[in-house]
């Protein structure tokens, strides 16, 4: 048994390799079904996204100067295109690597008009971790860059601000050689460097609203690796295998599956999905989860047995994977023939589900009874890690494996040393508790899957067995530090169907101990009771997290006051959010909700909701890997602030030789239609010379008529006229007004 390592950073599953056959002398000691075909295969499908990105300068360090004497100023309120050397760094650009570059440009706002000729050079530094900008003597031109792109401004006007002539050129060969620098990620930065002669001027970050922005549009590309178990009525040849034709047929069906799910619900098309490992294509051995019949479980109208991000809310309310089972158990889109997984979970799950993939490698130390094969053969292979993740414990797992071993060679005597090659293991763990940062025990027949591989060459058939863990099997994984492993067993055999012995005659002939197998072979079936015989797999298997799932940040609800009758616009922005990877390659906002019409591909955008109104945006956000995350945000508008009324009467007037009238008004800023406000009463009074207030309503002469009051003579001098206006908008705010005239002494 191979020690156990301190540190439980294993994780997998791995019930690999029960598909030994080793003999001694004519009597096979562990002796293995052959399988009658295979129909297990990997499909690698692609799925390409449109996106953009808005990167603004941020921060007063990200545009700088710097002038003939190598003197840098971050600090100018403008950019002097050409009689200075300008640095601009645009911040977590969130470009993922193996982007397309399609477009990419940055947009100036003129401060000033200038017609003088110019001719300037656009460069890149050539870092995925360029540092902001320092007053720091050369700062800008000391910097490596690539080779650059000319550019010869057209006059700016004064009033031009950031329109087509303030555009550079085409910068996509610049962006395109950095994202395929090797350790680019998401959360890189871009500096670029202008230098030339002749001027123009632009607005800097300190210069006020208008600083730079850089515009890009891209391709990314999503990809998605698919152990599926490929349908009973697929083509084989004769030896049972399964066709060219058919594994492309098979991966054909994931393609249109993937597809009709993102078209009904949202997530990136189109794909296009190829076997990955042709021309042996199959596993060698017919999987258990492929051996059961598949069941179609098509996606719903609205989408809500395919959504991995409410399964991840699922578990971390409930913590049972089993519970949470129902938002991904889709298999297929209506009408298509069902596609299953040979990890046992819905094909919706491992399309874009939350999981994360581990890869590893080590040795397995493999022994049939007290026999060992003559070197403990090197083992890789991944581990998906279905649920999570939850870096402090308290979330489900159900581990998924696929595992190669190198060829191991067992010595007997009196025969030829038997070889085994094409060793493989695939197979599932039930789920498990991570009850802290170090991972989970899967206790005894806690692991179930298949073995398989071949005895001599490659023309030999494929052998297989299945097999259960019968001791535990530490998974260790610490999403924090992106490392994981396995350790301890890993399968013993357990097949019920494996014969009891061999017929004495040949020692070559399966038999049972009721079977007339012996019969033709001669001799009674001998049987091996010795319990020394069983085969177990113990492994030691350390790895790294090659991916894990990102986490979409579209930011608090909020509440906002409209700003005009159309109600109030916003901005979505999603810059915040992350890849553990740095392999973000998609954000996506959809309105009203994850399968919503979508608004934009840019981590920001700017949006409208009207008066009264409130909309959730749902963000999702695309890993390199398929894997997603969802967050929503919910924007309310609203109006609470009430009409400006206007009395549009004078102060003072003079006793009226006839009627006068004044028309009270009100504007609404959040109010399409006039608002018409109303008179809701009047006084009158006057001041004595003592400061005492006389009443003399009864005796004015005032009418009131809707929004308009009338006074008619005789009134008399000194005479205070007072009265309100009030009005109510659409959104039932009040304002008023007090109106008050006087009336004066003409000489006065």
């Amino acid at each position: 048994m191979t020690s156990r390592h301190t540190q439980r950073s294993v994780f997998g599953i791995v019930l690999s390799l029960l598909m030994l056959e080793a003999t001694i002398g004519c009597q096979v000691v562990f002796p293995l079904k052959e399988v009658e075909f295979h129909n297990k295969l990997r499909c690698d499908c692609r799925c390409d996204g449109a996106g953009s990105r808005q990167a603004p300068i941020v921060a007063s360090s990200d545009d700088a100067e710097e002038g003939p004497t190598g003197n840098v100023s971050l600090a100018e309120n403008s950019l002097n295109l050409g009689s200075q050397i300008v640095g601009l760094r645009f911040d977590r650009v969130m470009l993922p690597p193996r982007a397309r570059i399609q477009n990419a440009y940055v947009q100036f706002t003129a401060t000033a008009g200038n017609s003088i000729s110019t001719t300037l050079v656009i460069s890149a530094e050539a870092s995925v971790t360029p540092a902001t900008f320092a007053a720091t003597a050369g700062d800008i031109s000391g910097r490596t860059v690539s080779a650059g792109i000319p550019w010869l401004p057209p006059p700016w006007g004064g009033g031009d601000g950031a329109g087509p002539a303030q555009q550079t050129p085409e910068l996509k060969t610049l962006l395109q050689e950095l994202v395929d620098l090797p350790g680019w990620t998401d959360a890189s930065a871009i500096v670029l460097r202008i230098e030339g002669s002749g001027q123009r001027s632009a607005t800097s970050f300190d210069g006020g609203p208008g600083a730079p922005v850089l515009v890009v549009t891209y391709d990314a590309t999503v990809e998605a690796t698919l152990p599926v178990c490929a349908s009973t009525d697929a083509e084989r040849d004769d030896n049972g295998q399964l066709t060219g034709a058919a594994s492309i047929a098979e991966c054909a069906r994931v393609e249109d599956t993937i597809e009709g799910l993102g078209e009904a619900c949202g997530y990136p098309t189109p794909c296009d999905c190829v076997v990955n490992d042709v021309p042996d294509h199959s596993d060698s051995g017919q999987s258990t989860v492929c051996a059961q019949p598949c069941a179609e479980t098509a996606v719903d109208g609205t989408c809500s047995n395919f959504d991995p991000n409410a399964f991840a809310a699922c578990l971390q309310q409930t913590g049972s994977i089993a519970a949470c089972k129902q938002f991904v158990e889709a298999t297929n889109v209506p009408g298509d023939t069902p596609v299953c997984v040979d990890s046992g979970s819905p094909v919706a799950f491992h399309l874009f589900g939350r999981r994360s993939q581990c890869n590893v490698d080590g040795s397995a130390e493999i022994r049939v009874g007290d026999r060992e094969p003559k070197q403990d053969p090197a083992t890789a292979g991944i581990v998906e890690i279905l649920g999570g993740p939850c870096p402090g414990g308290g979330c489900s797992v159900a581990p998924y494996f696929d595992l190669h071993m190198a060829p191991i060679t067992f010595a007997v005597k009196f025969h030829s040393d038997p070889t085994f090659r094409d060793l493989k293991a695939s197979g599932r763990a039930a789920e498990a508790a991570v009850v802290d940062a170090g991972g989970t025990t899967f206790f005894a027949n806690g692991i179930t899957g298949t073995g398989s591989g071949r005895r001599g060459s490659d023309a030999t058939p494929g052998l297989a067995v299945s097999a259960t863990n019968a001791s535990p099997l530490d998974l260790a994984i610490d999403w924090s530090a992106g490392t994981c492993g396995v350790l301890g067993n890993l399968a013993t055999a357990v097949d019920g169907e494996t014969p009891d012995g061999l017929c004495e005659g040949d020692g070559a002939t399966a038999c049972t101990a009721d079977s007339p197998d012996c019969d033709d072979a001669g001799g009674p079936c001998v049987l091996d009771t010795s319990d020394e015989e069983a085969m177990t797999v113990d492994v030691t298997l350390l790895g790294t997290l090659v991916n894990q799932p990102p986490t979409a940040i579209a930011g608090p609800d909020r509440t906002l006051e409209c700003t005009s009758p159309a109600g109030a616009s916003f901005t979505l922005d999603g810059r915040d959010s992350t890849d553990p990877d740095g392999d973000l390659s998609l954000l996506r906002w959809r309105q009203g909700g994850r399968i919503g019409p979508e608004v934009s591909t840019d981590s920001v955008t700017r949006q409208t909701v009207g008066v009264g109104s409130s909309e959730t945006y749902a963000l999702l956000a695309v890993d390199g890997h398929a894997q997603t995350d969802l967050d929503e945000v919910t924007v309310a508008v609203v109006d609470t602030t009430p009409p400006t009324v206007s009395c549009n009467a004078p102060a003072t007037i003079v006793p009226p030789a006839h009627a006068v009238s004044f028309i009270a008004t009100a504007t609404d800023v959040c109010t399409a239609a006039p608002v018409i406000p109303a008179l809701v009463g009047y006084e009158c009074f006057r001041i004595n010379g003592a400061g005492k207030r006389i009443d003399k309503t009864g005796s004015c002469k005032v009418t009131l008529a809707g929004n308009a009051i009338t006074i008619k003579p005789p009134q008399g001098i000194g005479t205070h006229i007072a009265w309100t206006a009030q009005a109510v908008d659409a959104s039932g705010n009040v304002g008023t007004a007090a109106c008050e005239v006087v009336v004066v002494n003409p000489a006065h």
